[in-house]
């Protein structure tokens, strides 16, 4: 994709908005990933929660 844009090059003005385009791109990628990141980081304690509540439970018995 990249490869394409500076291939098909014809000034400033689209080369300006090829980078605009990758930075945009790049930031959202960016967000995702972190987002991501806090929800798998979020579902990994919620299992360590729920694993030690069902020792909890097997311990009482």
């Amino acid at each position: 994709m990249i490869r394409i844009a500076m291939q098909t090059d014809t000034g400033p003005a689209r080369c300006a908005a090829t980078i605009t385009c990758l930075h945009v791109f790049l930031t959202r990628t960016a967000a995702a990933m972190r987002w991501i990141a806090i929800v798998r980081r979020r579902a990994r304690l919620d299992a360590i929660d729920h694993a030690a509540e069902n020792v909890k439970h097997k311990m009482a018995k």
